[in-house]
This record gives structure tokens, C-alpha cells and sequence, in this order.
């Protein structure tokens, strides 16, 4: 059983030969290919596609209600206004669950009326899809990002898509641009702010865990960086 994961070869040049190698695989061997393109699934000449769709209304009202609130427990007035407010929001993300994960890790760091509601009437909703393919959710979340984590996040758009990184050589690469800035009466060593930046970068879903305690960028997210 062989999985290839997020395939870009278009042309299926590549596969044509990758397919010469794996004829000799023993009868029942199965090969799992994912990718975002229809060209791809194409080229694979195999069998249908299986076509991955977005999570439906109450799923997804489930995975973002639990980003959004977590486990906080709200003044019942409150926590109806916010709820109400965030299926708003929530109707605005197409079902997808990146989206719905970033927009409610923004939310749940200000459980307020007003904040909550700046967000669901931003402008960024006006033009969907249309700044660069970036979804409005993850601009949103970019936006209110700190002007050193922006800084740092950007950084990490040298590397190629689906590149995997390690957390303690990232942050010593943003330490030896000048990313990182203690303040001078604080205790704090450039190597312990920055693991917090990335820490709040994966907390955030800018950055995905991967095996082996590296990390990657999902491809919509390195559009954005």
C-alpha cells in the first residue's frame, strides 16, 4: 500500500514512469493518490476519482463552534449574541475546515460582541475568492496578526510548497534575520520568543504538525505568506 500525497504532475509524465516501476507489485497492492487538481486524477487513467466534498452545514457548525468557544463557559446572554453572530460566519466559510479552524481560533481570542461583529461585517467578505485565490477567513486571520509574527510568517514563504520543516531551525532563522525582538527588561531568550511565535503561528493553523515533530504549511496558507 503506497500513498502519494498532494501529486502536481499534470502532464503524468512522471507517473508513466513511476507506473513501469509498480507493474510488478504483487496482485492486490493498492496505490492512493491525493491531489487538487482534475488534471491529475486524470492522468492517473485508473479508476474514477473520489471527489473530497466540503463538510455539510451542521458538521461544520460543529468543528467551528469548538474552535470558536472551546471549553469557555459564557454569560448565557453573551453566548447567545456570539452564537448567533458566529453562524454568520460560519455560513460565509463554503464548509471548509481549514477555514472554519483559522476563523475560529481568531474568534476565541476575543469572546467579544463587538469584535465578533467587526469580523462578520468586514470588508474582506465583499470580494470572495478574489484577492489571489486567498480566502477572506485566512486574510482576516492574517490581518490581525502581530507585525512580528506577519514578519515571520512571511518569512517561511522561501520554502517550496509541502516543504516540512523543524520548529528549533525555523526559529533560528528568524532570530538571524532580526525577527525577533525581547524586550530588553524582560528575562525572555530570542530562542524562547520565538518558540511562543510559532507556538501561536500553529495555535493559529498558519502552520500544520506533521510526523516526527516537524511542520508544514497547507498550499492555501503558503499562497497567503
Amino acid at each position: 500500500f503506497i500513498v502519494l500525497d498532494d501529486v502536481w504532475d499534470e502532464t503524468g509524465s512522471k507517473w508513466e514512469q513511476l507506473r513501469d516501476a509498480l507493474a510488478s507489485g504483487a496482485r492486490g497492492s493498492t496505490i492512493l493518490v491525493t491531489t487538487q487538481s482534475p488534471l491529475v486524477a486524470e492522468a492517473m487513467g485508473t479508476m474514477e476519482p473520489i471527489k473530497l466534498e466540503v463538510l455539510g452545514q451542521d458538521d461544520f457548525w460543529r468543528l467551528f463552534e469548538r474552535c470558536a468557544f472551546g471549553d469557555k463557559v459564557l454569560d448565557p446572554d453573551l453566548a447567545r449574541k456570539l452564537e448567533l453572530i458566529g453562524r454568520e460566519i460560519s455560513g460565509k466559510l463554503h464548509g471548509l475546515p481549514l477555514a472554519g479552524k483559522a476563523m475560529g481560533s481568531l474568534l476565541r481570542r476575543r469572546l467579544e460582541e463587538q469584535f465578533w461583529t467587526t469580523i462578520s461585517e468586514s470588508e474582506w467578505w465583499e470580494d470572495d475568492f478574489a484577492v489571489e485565490n486567498i480566502l477572506p477567513s485566512l486574510g482576516l486571520s492574517y490581518q490581525h496578526l502581530s507585525t512580528n509574527l506577519k514578519q515571520c510568517f512571511a518569512y517561511t514563504s522561501i520554502f517550496p510548497k509541502g516543504h516540512v520543516f523543524d520548529k528549533e531551525r525555523l526559529v533560528q532563522m528568524w532570530i538571524a534575520q532580526g525577527f525577533i525582538h525581547p524586550k530588553s527588561e524582560g528575562r525572555t531568550r530570542p530562542e524562547g520568543l520565538g518558540s511562543q511565535m510559532f507556538d501561536e503561528l500553529t495555535n493559529r493553523y498558519f502552520f500544520l504538525p506533521t510526523l516526527n515533530n516537524k511542520h508544514a504549511m497547507h498550499d492555501i496558507m503558503h499562497d497567503l505568506a
